[in-house]
């Protein structure tokens, strides 16, 4: 296995295209993510990072950081950020959630 052509053109029999899809969900996480959500449309930032830093760490560990309620996850906390003026934080948290998402899929 150490060459460069591990196999040759004669020992392929044939190539089948996978498409994998796995759903994933948590019910913990989907729950976390509306009530840092609603506490967002209250204006209680405060529960919107501690509900929504909650959700992203069960949304990583179950889902992994390439799906698409991860990046929701990520998202709402760039928001918070937002709002709270925070900009440097907000530059942050803008590049790691395209740098996690954008790297999953090149």
């Amino acid at each position: 296995m150490n060459s460069s052509v591990p196999f040759q053109i004669a020992e392929i029999v044939s190539l089948i295209p996978v498409y994998k899809l796995a759903a994933c969900s948590s019910v913990n996480a989907r729950q976390l993510s509306e009530s840092s959500k609603i506490a967002l449309d209250k204006g209680k930032l405060e529960d919107v990072v501690k509900y929504g830093t909650k959700a992203l760490a069960k949304l990583i560990t179950v889902c992994g950081p390439c799906h698409w309620m991860t990046a929701g996850a990520y998202s709402l906390l760039v928001v918070v950020l937002y709002h709270t003026e925070d900009f440097n934080q907000d530059s942050i948290g803008v590049d790691c959630l395209f740098l996690r998402c954008l790297s999953c899929f090149f």
